[in-house]
This record gives C-alpha cells, sequence and structure tokens, in this order.
C-alpha cells in the first residue's frame, strides 16, 4: 500500500512539474524594475499608406521595418546611451492604462514593451495615443522615438564581422 502511494505521489508530483513553464511569464512591472537596456524590446509603430511602420530598439540598436520601402529591417544610427535614455524616460513616465492591440489608425502611435519569454519574446504592455497626445502627455518619448521614422540608415553596417 506504501508503495502504491508513494509511486502515485511520484507520478503527479511529475506531471505537474511537466506543465510548468522553463521560467514563468515575464510581467511589465518586473520588467519596468530591471535593466530594459539588457532585458526589454522598446517598439513604437504607426500606420503608413496601410502597412505598419515599425522601430525596435534592443541592446542599444534600433532597426525600422517599413513594408512601403524595404521586406528587410534597416538598422539605424543608436547606441546604448540612446537606449538608456529612452528607457529610463519610459520609467519615469506615468503611461497610463494599458490597451490590448494596436491602433490602425495613421495618427496613432503605438508604444510597446516585450520581455523575454519561455520561446520569444512577448508583449508585457501597449499604449496608443494620437501622435498629439504623445507630443503633449509624454514629450520626452515622443521626441527620442518619432524622428527615428525618418532617421538615414545607417549605411556602414557590420554585418558577421564584415562591413557590406
Amino acid at each position: 500500500m506504501k508503495n502504491c502511494v508513494l509511486a502515485l505521489a511520484l507520478l503527479t508530483s511529475a506531471g505537474v512539474a511537466q506543465a510548468m513553464p522553463p521560467f514563468p511569464m515575464p510581467k511589465l512591472s518586473g520588467v519596468l524594475k530591471g535593466d530594459m537596456v539588457a532585458k526589454a524590446r522598446i517598439r513604437f509603430s504607426k500606420m503608413v499608406e496601410g502597412k505598419r511602420v515599425t522601430l525596435t530598439i534592443q541592446g542599444g540598436e534600433a532597426t525600422r521595418l517599413n513594408p512601403n520601402w524595404s521586406p528587410q529591417p534597416a538598422r539605424l544610427p543608436y547606441d546604448l546611451d540612446k537606449n538608456r535614455t529612452l528607457a529610463q524616460a519610459i520609467k519615469s513616465a506615468h503611461l497610463g492604462a494599458q490597451v490590448r492591440y494596436g491602433s490602425d489608425d495613421p495618427d496613432d502611435r503605438t508604444l510597446e514593451i516585450l520581455a523575454e519569454g519561455p520561446k520569444d519574446y512577448v508583449v508585457v504592455g501597449t499604449w496608443v495615443m494620437p501622435a498629439k497626445k504623445w507630443q503633449k502627455r509624454h514629450r520626452a518619448l515622443y521626441e527620442l522615438l518619432e524622428p527615428l521614422f525618418s532617421a538615414q540608415v545607417d549605411v556602414f553596417q557590420t554585418m558577421g564581422g564584415q562591413e557590406r
């Protein structure tokens, strides 16, 4: 009888252990408390001619994906200091209530914070406002992000240690 109870306990605990993810899903509060430069991605986007133009910033690098220009993301001139400034501006901004999805309105801007999940990066926070509200309520963020939509592409990119 003791062996049956022990075997049942082992099987039950093994099933629970397999059902748990390798590490817990990230939460916005944890991302904001931690090092956003090293552990998070910041995504800012808008709609242009019916297609989403997306800026992605992580680890001192910024890329712009504009499907109207190219199917591949273009690397923008960016560095760790700018990334740290942006992360601090996000942490100090009181962004308010989150939304579930980005907007398809061309006047709106969508800010998303992503964190590393069990398999890939997952969105932990999303905020949508018209560009004029971003300018008025969160000027520092807007002035750091909006110019990247029209920034000149970094022509001298290094790919795998070689310039191209």
